[in-house]
């Protein structure tokens, strides 16, 4: 047995109070929504109108017949986009330049005995390392000229260059 100010109790007590007031309201409002409204005539209908004195059930007139041509209108389309110049349209967009990544630069002898800068050039879309001198290629790109600290390429008529990383000393 629960005493009678238990928490338990409380809550019950308030729950059948909130019963006790929310069903007498609700059934008020379910009434009131189902009461029919009284049907009160139209003093003063407007001409075209069924209850309106020109309308007789007698004049049975045959309906207009159904015209397909209302609804061919283009109510929610938008107005057409003006034609771009040809020009803008067909010019395609240039492919982007490699994600070649410079890693050092090495003294070589080249095949006259002569000292040849070799670029050392990391491909991360293939995975590879490439060791290239001035005028040799990888894919599309062609090396210009490998310089102490830099390296100038051209990849489909557009020049670029990559730069050796200066790491910070004592750091």
């Amino acid at each position: 047995m629960r005493s009678a100010n238990s928490p338990i109790s409380a809550c019950t007590r308030r729950d059948r109070a909130a019963a006790a007031v929310a069903a007498p309201a609700l059934l008020a409002a379910a009434l009131w929504a189902a009461w029919p409204l009284p049907h009160l005539p139209n003093p003063d209908p407007a001409p075209g109108a069924p209850d309106h004195p020109t309308n007789h059930p007698t004049d049975a007139a045959e309906p207009p017949p159904f015209d397909r041509q209302a609804f061919a209108a283009a109510i929610w389309n938008p107005p057409p986009q003006p034609e771009r110049p040809a020009e803008l349209a067909a010019a395609p967009a240039p492919p982007p330049l490699p994600r070649l990544q410079l890693i050092g630069i090495a003294h070589d002898a080249g095949p006259d005995g002569l000292p040849v800068l070799r670029a050392a050039l990391y491909n991360p879309d293939t995975d590879r390392l490439h060791i290239l001198a001035a005028g040799e290629r990888i894919g599309t790109v062609t090396i210009l000229a490998v310089e102490p600290g830099l390296v100038r390429f051209d990849s489909g008529g557009r020049p670029g260059e990559l730069r050796l990383r200066q790491e910070n000393p004592g750091s």
